[in-house]
């Protein structure tokens, strides 16, 4: 039960256990005052008794647990909840390589895509990044999408003020998006390389950034993607005043504000 959390059904207990009678360990459990009983649940009476006897598991038993856990539940869930593919997730991360990377890949994804619907910024770093490692146990994984994954990690990060895994997974995402030749996601990821540098490194005022890499950007979006070059340039303007230089500052912010009113995009 204690590879389940901190609260866990009768139910689900008796299906990882498989044909195993677990009533009478639970009931003695409950009797000795471990867990409570709360009629739909079971509930760990402090959160102490799941640590100790958690961590008297061995490893690689537990992952295999865990393991198991995770079959029982995607075999369990016909049809899953968001809540309910973050758990089976949970148990495969914890499964390690245990587990299939296409598998752990698959709900991992999922459930960061459901954090991040949520503003669950830590939960949705976690999952991306778990995506992103098993992308890499997968062999022949498209960079395309690797890239992604680390963008989605990064900017979950970057949400949730963390900015030292945030440009960890900006250093895989950037190159990988230069290999695919997407502009757009190459874009996003150097601008947000540049904002997290500004707002969560704190760069000293009158340092400035290197935004050669920007720059060759807008040159090459300007005519085909103009929003993806007034992104661009909007971020460079804070950096250029950040950087005391007022005048290349006032020039870029410009350029921005005639795309975004020529494309009708106000976020620009």
């Amino acid at each position: 039960g204690v590879l389940l959390g901190d609260t866990f059904e009768y139910e689900k207990i008796q299906a990882v256990a498989g044909g195993i009678d677990v009533r009478g360990g639970v009931e003695r459990c409950v009797t000795g005052g471990f867990l409570a009983d709360q009629g739909n649940a079971l509930v760990l009476r402090h959160p102490l008794i799941r640590h100790v006897v958690y961590t008297s598991i061995p490893g690689v038993r537990r992952r295999d647990l865990h393991h198991q856990i995770a079959d029982v539940l995607e075999a369990r869930y016909a049809d899953p909840t968001d809540e309910q593919v973050a758990e089976i997730a949970h148990h495969m991360e914890l499964a390690g390589d245990a587990v299939a990377p296409d598998r752990t890949l698959t709900y991992a994804r999922l459930a960061g895509d459901s954090a991040m619907r949520l503003f669950a910024w830590g939960d949705a770093a976690r999952n991306y990044e778990v995506a992103v490692a098993a992308s890499q146990r997968v062999r022949n994984f498209p960079r395309e999408v690797f890239a992604r994954l680390s963008f989605l990690a990064a900017f979950a990060y970057y949400r949730n003020l963390d900015s030292g895994p945030c440009l960890h997974h900006l250093d895989q995402a950037i190159p990988a998006f230069r290999e695919t030749d997407e502009v757009k996601g190459l874009s996003e990821a150097l601008t947000l390389r540049a904002r997290c540098h500004l707002t969560q490194v704190a760069v000293p005022y009158g340092e400035m950034l290197d935004l050669t890499q920007l720059e060759a950007i807008v040159e090459q979006a300007s005519e085909d993607s103009p929003e993806i070059a007034g992104e661009a340039l909007a971020i460079m303007s804070q950096a250029y005043w950040t950087g005391r230089q007022s005048t290349q500052a006032r020039e870029a912010a410009l350029k921005a504000l005639e795309i975004g009113e020529r494309s009708g995009n106000p976020s620009t």
